[in-house]
């Protein structure tokens, strides 16, 4: 759980003409990740039928990324590739081009709908004679600026039409971008004559072009339906066949051999070393390879609850294999600081009921949605400590519920009320994350730096916080030690730090008071959640008494304010959670930038 599953780099040879079933044991068993090895040797070619399969790939992809839909895997209904590429490319062709067809007829609908409002249409005969210029200004007051020889202007509200004689259209140009001009194409409607029936004309263009684009598109739900699961079917098969072929590359050969190098799980070496052995008839000589770990890529070593955060982590980036995984750690910081954010009861309800919903209803976002969930519960959990829902107090002898079961539960931790509680918890949960990264951090570096470098990088924060702490308990006169004694503690913390990070570390123990302040921030946007809900409220409740009038509004306004501040503060509370993991806590242990474990023959 806290490191990744242990790998181990291994060298597989065998004869030359045993490298197709190697490859093929290999696909079967999705456990290697190939790597580059000894660059002195050429790698192998792929094969012959590589191109021609890449080719059909794209093809197939090709042909679902423009269908609809696709239906249940029937994979016995067969069209050919060939044949199902030409129908399902006509028709898709044929839509985009009544799409254009249909967007220049709305455009000249446009166009004349404004000529019609601005032009009398006798003028336009006269068109042949003159350079008409039409289109839209940002800025009114042209008319005096056009109201000279050889120019006729036409205006309604932005619209504009100019005629203007033969060789003055440049000039004219040039005037009308001081007013913002932008230009219209009209060159599609100057020789209409007729307005209006040029107008009825496009709009029946366009439900003919729209009637013949919905029958298409329905021909093509009906192929995809018919035919998706053979086309799935192809593409997968292709996309195995592909990476088989083109996995000779991913060899060392000489004339003779071939040489393959790559990252197993440590507890599938023996079983890797025996298939190979079977399916290659012992001509097969695999070995474990001592070398550095540290660009081994990493498989997470997760199940049920902590799973679901993954997807949070990789946002950052994945672990180094030598790396603390930290992913336990968000998995209860970041339900924790965004229920503590979110803090009302019923908004918590509210979205666990949603967020339940969305998983149900878009299942490749299960992880995710599992994640809020929790989240969810959490901001009950807060709710229930602060005794508030929608920004009624329902908990403790204030309740407005009026109900005595609920009156006599007390409220914990009242969001208006404990605001210096609140604040106190909020840094103490900062300073309990800051210094678990530091252990994280001091783990870290004892791993893969040593005893020295862990001492001065990450131990030298303990001692500098113990200095801190001892200055404050003098301060309040919980001690009474000299204070000689925490001046030396920081002191001695920043000069171990400063000789482990070197100058830039200065900023460092500047910014770390800062960084713990910024948990103050658990308290802000609990305590704005909850006071902003109580203003809805306030303003609905006054509306209410108003009259049938003011409980309509009343009712939207509550509705309404409600449902912003949930999405609101439920975006707030994601985004400061994430930043409080990802700013403040990481940059006290990781560096991240590990690769996934991708095993030769995992397609997904």
């Amino acid at each position: 759980m806290l490191k990744p599953e242990e790998m181990e780099k291994v060298r597989i040879i065998g004869t030359k003409k045993q490298l197709e079933p190697a490859i093929e044991k290999l696909y079967e068993m999705e456990v290697l990740h190939f790597e580059n090895g000894d660059y002195s040797l050429e790698n192998g070619d792929p094969y012959p039928v590589a191109e021609e399969i890449s080719e059909l790939l794209v093809r197939t992809r090709s042909i679902i990324s423009k269908l609809p839909k696709l239906g249940e895997k029937d994979v016995d209904k067969d069209k050919g590739i060939d044949e199902l590429e030409r129908a399902v490319e006509e028709k898709y062709q044929r839509i985009e081009s009544i799409e254009k067809d249909i967007q220049i007829k709305k455009k000249n609908i446009e166009v004349l709908e404004k000529l019609q409002g601005v032009v009398p249409e006798e003028l336009i005969e006269s068109f042949e004679k003159l350079e008409i210029i039409a289109g839209e200004v940002e800025e009114r007051g042209l008319e005096e600026e056009f109201d000279r020889e050889g120019i006729e202007l036409f205006t309604e509200d932005s619209f504009v039409v100019l005629f203007v004689k033969k060789g003055l259209e440049k000039e004219v140009l040039k005037d009308l971008r001081k007013y913002g001009f932008e230009r219209t194409d009209i060159s599609d409607v100057l020789e209409v004559k007729d307005y209006s029936k040029k107008l009825e004309e496009n709009k029946s263009d366009i439900e003919e072009l729209e009637k013949e684009k919905t029958r298409l598109e329905e021909e093509l739900e009906e192929l995809g339906s018919e035919y998706g699961g053979f086309l799935e079917k192809n593409r997968d098969d292709f996309e195995e066949k592909l990476e088989k072929s083109e996995a000779p590359m991913k060899f060392m050969t000489t004339d003779s051999a071939f040489i393959g190098e790559g990252w197993i799980p440590s507890d599938r070496f023996e079983e890797l070393k025996e298939e190979l052995k079977n399916t290659l008839e012992n001509k097969v000589f695999i070995e474990k390879l001592e070398e550095d770990k540290e660009d081994a890529p990493i498989q997470y070593d997760h199940t049920g609850f902590m799973k679901n955060f993954e997807p949070l982590l990789e946002m950052y980036s994945p672990p180094k294999y030598t790396e603390i995984d930290p992913t336990f750690v968000l998995a209860m910081t970041f339900p924790i600081f965004y229920g503590m954010m979110l803090s009302d009861f019923g908004y918590g309800l509210l979205t666990f009921f949603l967020f339940v919903g969305l998983r149900r209803w878009k299942s490749e976002f299960k992880h995710m949605m599992n994640m809020m969930i929790y989240a969810s519960i959490s901001t009950v959990f807060f709710g229930l400590l602060g005794g508030s829902a929608f920004g009624v107090t329902f908990l403790g002898p204030e309740s407005a519920i009026g109900i005595e079961f609920l009156q006599q539960i007390p409220v914990l931790l009242d969001f208006q009320a404990d605001v210096m509680t609140i604040m106190g918890i909020s840094l103490i949960m900062g300073a309990v994350q800051l210094n678990l990264g530091f252990l994280i951090g001091f783990y870290n570096d004892l791993s893969n730096r040593g005893i020295g470098s862990a001492v001065l990088r990450k131990g030298s924060w303990f001692v500098f916080q113990l200095g801190l702490v001892l200055v404050g308990t003098n301060y309040l006169g919980y001690t009474a030690m000299s204070n000689y004694v925490p001046g030396l503690l920081v002191a001695a913390g920043s000069a171990m730090y400063l000789k482990g990070r070197g100058p830039m570390g200065s900023m460092d123990l500047i910014l770390f008071v800062t960084d713990i302040l910024s948990y103050i921030r658990l308290m802000a946007l609990g305590i704005a959640t909850v006071s902003i809900a109580m203003v809805v409220n306030l303003i609905a409740g006054a509306l209410f008494g108003i009259g049938p009038v003011g409980i309509l509004f009343g009712v939207l306004v509550l509705i309404g304010g409600h449902l912003f501040n949930i999405a609101f503060q439920v975006l707030g509370s994601s985004l400061h959670s994430l930043r409080l993991n990802f700013v403040e806590f990481f940059d006290k242990f990781y560096e991240g930038g590990g690769e996934k474990f991708k095993p030769f023959g995992n397609t997904k």
